[in-house]
């Protein structure tokens, strides 16, 4: 960890995520679209804006500048975000406000290129690896998994990035051929695939969810709240995977979640999986 590294956390949301970097010590711009997000965050991080470990910056990643529209979520500002159809999901109730859009290029140059970049902002994420450019790119990035997923990384690799994982964001398993030691552990500690008694698999669930606060969602003294983007780079669990290999492991999750088969990544069919695509630079392996 070096201090001085700068990480861009786009869709600060509650602030978690960002607590972390700062834990980790590096230094932080947040994006932000939510007014009332930027405000909690003002307060909750009173003393590092304030030392200069973080900027906040109050706006939405768009294709033009200027004051747009943005539909905020009233039971979950998770979902906020330009795509009302997003902010509306499951019936949710919403209304419209209208926030200073920024392009992800502008961003870029005026607080300059991170080390990590995280994108999570409901329905925009693309645009933001679309404004990067290969010679400036960060070594680390992460995008909240998406039907661009496809999209998204044959532009990561043009960008040159060479090594790739999908990382489950409720336990930030790896999605990969062969299961890591770790979800290998935690599918015994659940009894997965096997029917139990309905008492047996209360009592495996409490366990296995203790067991994953305890070693899955831990970064020493640090516990990832759930909704978390976790580690990244380095501290992610699993191999890295060319592009070929992760294309490969993409369809195999896709056809394996069609044919309804029971994973640690999914609970039924009604959603995709919950994952985060994590890309580095350098030599793949």
């Amino acid at each position: 960890m070096i201090p001085s590294q700068l990480v861009y956390d786009v869709g600060l949301h509650n602030g978690n995520d960002t607590a972390y970097y700062l834990y980790k010590g590096y230094r932080v711009v947040a994006v932000e679209a939510d007014p009332t997000l930027v405000a909690q965050a003002g307060r909750r991080f009173r003393r590092q804006i304030a030392d200069g470990r973080l900027i906040l910056v109050n706006a939405a990643v768009s294709e033009t500048e200027g004051r747009l529209p943005f539909w905020i979520c009233e039971s979950n500002s998770a979902w906020s975000s330009f795509d009302r159809s997003v902010a509306a999901r499951n019936g949710s109730p919403h209304h419209e406000i209208h926030v200073d859009a920024w392009t992800f290029a502008s961003i870029l140059e005026q607080f300059g290129n991170p080390y990590f970049l995280k994108i999570d902002i409901e329905g925009n994420d693309y645009l933001c690896i679309r404004a990067l450019v290969p010679e400036e790119s960060p070594q680390y990035l992460s995008i909240e998994g998406s039907p661009k997923i496809n999209e998204n990384l044959a532009q990561l690799r043009d960008l040159g990035y060479t090594g790739f994982k999908l990382i489950g964001q409720r336990y930030f398993l790896p999605m990969q051929p062969d299961p890591t030691p770790e979800q290998v552990r935690y599918e015994k500690l659940m009894g997965f695939g096997r029917k139990l008694p309905r008492f047996a698999q209360v009592v495996r669930r409490w366990i296995s969810e203790i067991w994953a606060t305890l070693i899955l969602r831990r970064d020493r003294r640090w516990i990832f709240p759930i909704g978390t983007s976790g580690s990244f780079g380095e501290a992610t669990l699993g191999a890295w995977q060319s592009y070929d290999e992760i294309k490969a492991t993409i369809d195999h999750f896709d056809r394996q979640r069609r044919r309804g088969e029971p994973s640690v990544f999914w609970k039924d069919n009604e959603y995709s999986y919950w994952v985060d695509l994590h890309a580095r630079k350098g030599e793949n392996g």
